[in-house]
């Protein structure tokens, strides 16, 4: 039987005291997609921000790292990106 990303977490987090539910829970694939959208749509709102150069550079670098696993790294990319152009990021 094989586990659920979910469970996995969550049984992570009994393994893990301290360990905060929200971070390993949105650490995941979707969650990276989800923030990689907010990014897409905010550079092409705001595509005469001063800032956009660098907002897209990191959107690159956090697309690489949600592409090889490391979602918590991709999910902070996204989210650095997002407050380049001036953008609060939300959860997806």
């Amino acid at each position: 039987m094989a586990l659920k990303p979910a469970t996995l977490a969550l049984l992570a987090l009994m393994v893990v005291p301290g360990t905060p539910a929200r971070a390993a829970l949105a650490a995941d694939a979707s969650t990276c997609h989800g923030y990689e959208r907010q990014v897409d749509l905010a550079i092409a709102q705001r595509a005469m921000s001063r800032r956009i150069e660098a907002a897209k550079a990191r959107r690159e670098r956090g697309a690489q790292a949600c592409a090889e696993g490391r979602h918590q790294a991709g999910i902070g990319e996204f989210r650095l990106a997002l407050r380049e152009l001036g953008v609060k990021p939300t959860a997806p």
